[in-house]
C-alpha cells in the first residue's frame, strides 16, 4: 500500500512542477495533481488509522456452534433396532 508520506512527496514535486511550468495550463494541472495528491494522502491515513484501530479490537476466542439446518433422512440413521 502506498503511504501517505509517499503522496505528500508527489504532491509537492507537483507544485514544484507547477513553480517551473511555462504555460498556465500546465501549471493548473500540475496543482490538480497536487490536490489529488493531498487528497489522497489524506484517505491513506484515515484508512491506516482504521486498520490500527481495529487491530487493537479483542479477536473472539471462541464462535457458537450453530446447528445445521439439513437434517438426515430417516433411511440415513444408523439405528440398530435389534438392541431395543
Amino acid at each position: 500500500m502506498i503511504t501517505a508520506a509517499e503522496y505528500r512527496a508527489w504532491a509537492e514535486e507537483s507544485l514544484e512542477w507547477a513553480l517551473i511550468a511555462t504555460k498556465d495550463s500546465s501549471r493548473g494541472a500540475f496543482i490538480q495533481w497536487a490536490e489529488l495528491w493531498l487528497e489522497l494522502a489524506s484517505r491513506a491515513e484515515r484508512l491506516t488509522a482504521l486498520i490500527e484501530d481495529r487491530s487493537k479490537e479483542p479477536t473472539p476466542t471462541a464462535r457458537k456452534h450453530r446447528r445445521s439446518s439439513v437434517r438426515p433422512r430417516f433411511d440415513q440413521l444408523a439405528f440398530d433396532f435389534a438392541k431395543i
